[in-house]
């Protein structure tokens, strides 16, 4: 889809013809308010530049003034006070019917003729907006980013759903080559990843472009996606703006984020109520101390520990996810490994010789393959290390194939001190390792499957699992929370095979010698 200036012949109403490529400033408001009839103020002194190329997003809270603002911009509605320039030339110099070419603007609610979809996007070129050719040239790759299906060209707009007939305007708006592309709440009707997607494809189109995108949005995470400038209104005003990241990650940022975004999914906890809802680790360890249980010390310690890292975590994960950087997530995921490594094999008691690594290797292989294809191809997010799907997933699939290398290698060598008679006795009858270990073998990964064969048994019966809980505070639809929730119990349970079969066939090597004979300092009893 081509973007230039070149049919703009005559885009003044005055005499003024600066070329708008001479200037970096896409979109220049000064001192911008906006007074209702009654005297009411919706906008207030707003100060804000937009540079050709970037990216804005526009956050704030209901009846904060966001819709308001941006339809000033291509003058659907006018400013009571300041001024607003445009390339660089004052709006009211502007052509309307050129600049709504050039600034277009997609309401949050479609607003559709009761035709054929074909027809919805052709009424651009019978206004004479654009050429035929134009339209038909750019039309496979219109419908391409708002991602929206071809195959409905000829449906009729009526058979369409909401998010259906969102992404129809947007493809429509597209279809203009804008310089400007002003999208109130494009996610709204979607989910995470086909949020995420969307707005990385409006990204890739801006860049491709030269094209200057602005976004209204509810959700926080559209905001790691979009990255680039952030303005954040309050009751009319300017809380915050500059650069998305560093508003993040500053203490502004932490403070005004449940302004900006409280519909954007899970209510957000403060410190006090956090402190509230300690009440009830404090009203278990007066239990504890009152029953005598000599617990106290271990439960306290358990929750400040929990408390520290769980903080340090989200903060950590709050900058991977900000950054999108391979290397970082790539870090985080090793982190993660190592952790679990480290802790399956101290949940051994007796010190087998090769089983840090043989855990490791474990480990590393079953869950990280596991991770990688779950993204890449099950779920299909692009980049495939999306830290806010990768590291979710990461640390579920690793938690429970830690928990399997654990189990596994205890259980293993309990088996075969247990089984020290039946092993010597296959292996006088010219057994080899494996065929005499077998029995305790199969012992061993049942128990370590059997964990996750049970929760497959009652999950959504006896409680909700956390990563359905989880998507749907965040304000993900139930039913698609509860696949995600089933795509897991399915990955989680092959992971733990892989994890605890490929150990238990490392593992078992180090109980004999290279004469086939018992380690005998392996299998004594304790």
């Amino acid at each position: 889809m081509s973007n230039s200036f070149s049919d703009i012949t005559t885009p003044l109403q005055g005499d003024n013809v600066a070329s708008p490529l001479t200037l970096s400033a896409a979109l220049s408001l000064r001192d911008v308010s906006l007074t209702t009839t009654a005297n009411k103020e919706i906008l207030s002194h707003i100060d804000w530049d937009v540079y050709q190329g970037s990216t804005a997003v526009v956050i704030g809270p209901s009846g904060s003034g966001k819709t308001r603002l941006v339809r000033l911009l291509n003058r659907l509605d006018e400013a009571s006070s300041g001024s607003i320039s445009v390339f660089g030339i004052d709006i009211k110099q502007w052509n309307p019917h050129l600049l709504r070419r050039k600034v277009v603007y997609v309401a949050q609610t479609p607003y559709l003729s009761q035709n054929t979809v074909r027809e919805n996007l052709e009424i651009i070129c019978k206004l004479g907006v654009i050429s035929r050719s134009t339209f038909e040239g750019n039309l496979e790759e219109a419908l391409e980013i708002a991602g929206f299906q071809k195959s409905l060209l000829d449906h009729s707009v009526n058979t369409l759903s909401g998010g259906e007939k969102q992404r129809l305007s947007i493809a429509r708006a597209l279809l203009l080559t804008p310089e400007v592309l002003i999208l109130d709440e494009p996610t709204s009707s979607l989910d995470g990843l086909g949020a995420q997607s969307f707005l990385q494809r409006l990204n890739q189109w801006r860049q491709k472009s030269n094209s200057t995108l602005i976004v209204i949005s509810h959700r926080f995470a559209d905001l790691s996606v979009l990255g680039g400038h952030l303005l954040m209104l309050n009751s009319g005003k300017v809380a915050l703006k500059g650069e998305t990241w560093s508003i993040l990650n500053s203490s502004d940022g932490e403070q005004n984020h449940n302004m900006s975004c409280p519909d954007t999914g899970a209510i957000p906890l403060d410190p006090g109520q956090l402190v509230f809802a300690g009440g009830f680790l404090i009203a278990n360890i007066v239990v504890i101390h009152l029953l005598e249980l000599g617990l106290e010390r271990d439960i306290t310690l358990g929750g400040f520990r929990a408390t520290i890292q769980l903080l340090m975590v989200g903060y950590f994960l709050r900058w991977v996810f900000l950054t999108r950087q391979v290397a970082v997530v790539m870090l985080a995921f090793g982190i993660m490994l190592s952790v679990a490594v480290w802790t399956a094999t101290r949940r051994v008691k007796r010190k087998l010789p090769g089983l840090l690594y043989k855990s490791a290797l474990s480990i590393v292989l079953g869950s990280g393959i596991t991770t990688v294809i779950v993204t890449a191809f099950v779920i299909g997010t692009d980049p495939w290390w999306d830290p806010r799907y990768f590291l979710p997933l990461a640390g579920m699939i690793v938690g429970n194939a830690m928990n399997a290398a654990a189990l596994v290698s205890e259980r293993m060598v309990s088996e075969i001190i247990s089984r020290q008679g039946e092993i010597e006795a296959l292996l006088s009858l010219a057994a080899t390792p494996r065929q005499a270990v077998a029995p305790a073998l199969r012992a061993a990964l049942r128990s370590s499957m059997i964990p996750s064969i049970n929760g497959m048994m009652t999950v959504g019966l006896v409680s909700l699992p956390g990563m359905m809980t989880g998507q749907m505070l965040g304000g993900a639809d139930p039913s698609v929370a509860a696949r995600y929730q089933l795509m897991i119990v399915f990955v989680l349970a092959g992971a733990t095979s892989a994890v605890a079969v490929s150990l238990s066939m490392l593992l078992y090597h180090s109980f004999f010698t290279s004469a086939w004979q018992l380690k005998k300092e392996l299998v004594a009893s304790e």
